[in-house]
């Protein structure tokens, strides 16, 4: 587009600031770079476990606040005002177990805790403490409650690179069993994006921290038991 702007001496200075003002206002208007619309925003809605397993999310916001409507298998979450994932219930509609999550100063888990109840009262089933270097998890110690006398567990985790390449068990000293995982390293692991759903999923650590914690996409899963 072509401008022509002409001031006359015998116009007033009133004039020309109003004519320099639209002069500054076509110019503006007539940008070269185009605007850009906003992306819209997509959410995971319905989760299949298994082949046949379907529940569906349900948000408040960004936060995911119940996955699945099963009155076996849905389950509730709870957040602090920090945005981090404290509680999760399940059933939803009935609660009969229940996984407490308490942080550390870098705003990671560093317990777990998980409950049954029975009658009215929580018991205390199972708790997780997770130990971490340089950001990474490396080792979780599980304490099972309900047994007697209680015992403890050590799952050692060892990293390959961005990938958890092992996982080994004990218990008093002794190794129980080693998990071995193969990733292909072509693919990114799209589940880390939903690390929320890493506290409602029911499987044990050895088998949900590659699925959700590894940076490519698991593939295979191989169990080497130590102790008959």
């Amino acid at each position: 587009m072509s401008l022509r702007l002409v001031f006359g001496f015998h116009h007033s200075t009133h004039s020309m600031r109003y004519c320099f003002s639209v002069f500054l206002l076509l110019l503006c208007g007539c940008s070269k770079y185009p605007v850009v619309a906003e992306k819209p925003e997509c959410k995971l809605a319905t989760v299949t476990r298994y082949g046949y397993d379907d529940y569906t999310l349900t948000y408040d916001g960004a936060k995911i606040i119940k996955a699945g409507n099963d009155p076996i298998t849905g389950s509730s979450l709870t957040y602090d005002n920090n945005g981090r994932l404290t509680t999760v219930e399940m059933p939803s509609n009935s609660p009969m177990y229940k996984k407490v999550l308490y942080y550390n100063a870098e705003g990671k888990v560093s317990i777990e805790k998980n409950y049954e109840k029975r009658t009215v009262n929580w018991v205390e089933s199972t708790v997780l403490y997770f130990t971490y270097t340089n950001g990474r998890v490396t080792s979780i110690r599980e304490t099972v409650q309900w047994a007697s006398p209680a015992m403890e567990f050590e799952h050692e985790v060892i990293w390959d690179g961005n990938n958890i390449r092992s996982i080994i068990i004990r218990s008093g000293g002794t190794t129980i069993c080693s998990q071995q995982y193969s990733y292909d390293l072509t693919r990114k692991n799209a589940v880390t994006a939903f690390m929320d759903l890493y506290h409602v999923d029911q499987l044990q650590p050895r088998f949900k921290m590659p699925l959700y914690f590894s940076s490519n996409l698991l593939i295979k899963r191989r169990m080497i038991v130590l102790l008959h």
